[in-house]
């Protein structure tokens, strides 16, 4: 018989309080008032502290425990990595697609508040770079960048010890 423990079931509501939150109108007007960075960087500190209080309450995932908190923030660049490269969520893809930019009163800022989304605006608007050298920087550049610096943090170094 299927048996939920008490830790499943906190699991479980937590979810569902966490979605009636972030699905409210009053939450994402102001979601929406959040430029691509901050957008996400918001989703990021929703995304730690999740994990913390999974973590706190002895949820792991896939049996691997942190154990520092450098290793999380490596895993969490190298995540990071892997979704600029396969959300397709940025207006480069629009560019790709139809050869233009799309008209921003015409879309909700929490579309572009994604991995990709911030890095293509951190190149375009922030650095100012063309939008094809923005895509190579959101798409190639950064995601190789920023998979570098988190496997440094996430692989343990060998430590010399006096015996």
């Amino acid at each position: 018989m299927f048996k939920i423990t008490r830790a499943e079931f906190l699991l479980a509501t937590i979810f569902a309080l966490m979605g009636l939150i972030f699905s409210h109108k009053f939450f994402l007007i102001w979601l929406n008032t959040l430029n691509p960075i901050a957008g996400l960087l918001f989703y990021y500190l929703v995304l730690f502290l999740t994990i913390t209080l999974l973590s706190h309450f002895g949820l792991v995932i896939s049996g691997i425990k942190i154990k520092k908190p450098l290793q999380f923030f490596g895993t969490l660049l190298i995540i990071f990595s892997f979704f600029i490269i396969v959300n397709w969520e940025s207006p480069f893809i629009n560019y790709q697609v139809y050869g233009s930019l799309p008209d921003s009163s015409q879309f909700s800022q929490i579309l572009f508040q994604s991995e990709d989304g911030a890095t293509f605006y951190f190149w375009s608007t922030i650095i100012g770079v063309s939008t094809d050298l923005a895509g190579i920087l959101t798409y190639v550049i950064t995601p190789f960048i920023l998979t570098l610096i988190g496997a440094f943090f996430v692989i343990e170094k060998p430590r010399l010890g006096v015996s």
